[in-house]
């Protein structure tokens, strides 16, 4: 049986124990206590959440002032518990890390899928110009004729001078109509596209409510 070292942790307590004067006289009297198993007190040190950090034989209060213990008769009974706690612990690390891996996954579709809703309803609340045309071709109709590509009108507004694309498949009236449908489904959509975004802005703060929960797992 021999003593042949010590450890980083055994050499920060006998250094945070006394003075250096008496460091070598401290490591003698943990030599002899190790050696010839004088006071032994197998113990685990755990941190707040109750997760091992350490085990040792030889008391470290200096070193884990602020740990909690757990006290064993036998060493292997202190090394069951250490391993299979800290088993246990890794364990949950990775399926923390493995949850915000996959939050994260999540988190980046649906920024993805802000901004394009984002972009949809910007298309969709600019449809007063649409809106304008059809106003403008129903008070004009009797100056188109119809299988025309274009109309010139007045924006009687501000007194400009508009151009309309016709589709020559259409007579002027149902050309007026089928603008005036697409100004009423752009604005149905844009009361969609807000919906979703509020939905997806609740999702979000989920998201970052579970990636706060497991990164204090990791």
């Amino acid at each position: 049986e021999v003593v042949a070292g010590i450890g980083p942790t055994m050499a920060e307590e006998i250094w945070q124990s006394g003075s250096v004067d008496t460091a070598i006289k401290r490591f003698l009297l943990i030599r002899d206590t190790l050696y010839y198993h004088k006071q032994i007190q197998p113990e685990v040190y755990v941190n707040e959440s109750g997760e091992p950090i350490d085990v040792h034989v030889y008391p470290l209060s200096h070193v884990f002032s602020s740990n909690r213990t757990i006290a064993f008769n036998q060493i292997g009974e202190a090394l069951d518990f250490f391993y299979a706690n800290r088993i246990q612990s890794n364990r949950l690390l990775q399926r923390g890390a493995a949850l915000m891996r996959h939050v994260q996954t999540i988190e980046d579709k649906l920024l993805l899928k802000k901004q394009r809703l984002s972009e949809e309803l910007a298309r969709a609340e600019n449809s007063e110009p649409v809106r304008l045309r059809a106003e403008l071709l129903t008070a004009n109709l009797h100056r188109i004729n119809r299988g025309s590509l274009q109309a010139e009108v007045v924006n009687y507004y501000d007194g400009q001078t508009m151009e309309i694309e016709l589709d020559p498949r259409y007579s002027p009236a149902q050309n007026a109509q089928n603008l005036y449908k697409q100004y009423q489904k752009a604005k149905t959509a844009a009361i969609e596209k807000r919906i979703q975004l509020d939905e997806t802005d609740r999702e979000l703060a989920y998201l970052e409510s579970v990636m706060a929960a497991a990164s204090l797992a990791v």
